[in-house]
């Protein structure tokens, strides 16, 4: 246990060391009108020259964390567009929660004060009806918030 306690204590060391900091961001990701409450690793696609990179960042209720190296790639003038992959595999009420998404995050979003994304699944009844899917091979839908930029769904019902 100590080992592990050291361990850990030097790799913090060494990361401070190495002047690797992090941006944080205030992000706040609900799906089928739940808060998506657990730790999760969540994906950028940033595209830049014909190119596809893949950045990870940690997921917390209310934070999205990532380096502020990969931060800077994000809202470079280079980057053409940036796609957010989120999977949900929860467990809620015992149940697994199965599900993969792909939104479309602009660059101006990651200076905002704070970003709000509802996902809603198009294959839930619940929302069925009330929304066009993006597309007719994605049976789900988004609504962007913040202060500057709002995004939501005409519902039909």
């Amino acid at each position: 246990m100590r080992f592990k306690l050291f361990l850990f204590m030097v790799i913090m060391v060494g990361l401070k060391a190495s002047g690797q900091t992090n941006k944080n961001i205030d992000f706040i990701l609900i799906i089928n009108d739940e808060v998506y409450n657990q730790r999760a690793t969540l994906v950028f696609e940033r595209y830049a020259d014909g190119n596809r990179e893949r950045i990870s960042s940690s997921y917390w209720p209310g934070n999205i964390s990532i380096t502020e190296q990969e931060f800077f790639k994000l809202i470079d003038s280079k980057t053409d567009s940036i796609i957010l992959r989120i999977t949900d595999d929860r467990y809620v009420n015992g149940q697994r929660r199965d599900g993969s998404y792909e939104i479309p995050f602009s660059k101006l979003w990651l200076g905002d004060l704070y970003n709000i994304i509802r996902v809603y699944d198009l294959t839930k009844a619940r929302y069925k009806g009330v929304f066009t899917p993006l597309s007719k091979s994605k049976k789900y839908t988004y609504e962007h918030e913040s202060p500057t930029y709002t995004f939501l769904q005409i519902r039909k019902k």
